[in-house]
């Protein structure tokens, strides 16, 4: 009885995790298309591996990625030199 009810629990909260997972896929800006159906296929064929590398991956690249005023994205690389689009005076 209580093993069905925790396995119950544990479905669920995959199938939360994912959906989540998917909606933060879906939402990106900075993917394209291509990216964003293969980072869904992983998020449910891998359940928790998938969603968490995926989620993983999102988090880093907000990080590294910002926008400034005008739109324009830039990032700062790992060498600490400034790579960025745009707008000079």
């Amino acid at each position: 009885m209580y093993i069905t009810i925790i396995t119950i629990e544990i479905i669920l909260l995959l199938i939360t995790f994912n959906i989540i997972t998917s909606y933060q896929v879906i939402t990106n800006e900075d993917l394209e298309k291509i990216q964003k159906l293969f980072q869904i296929i992983i998020t449910w064929l891998l359940p928790f591996i998938g969603s968490f590398l995926i989620m993983h991956f999102l988090s880093d690249n907000n990080e590294t990625m910002s926008r400034d005023e005008t739109g324009n994205s830039s990032s700062f690389e790992s060498s600490g030199g400034y790579t960025g689009g745009g707008g000079g005076d």
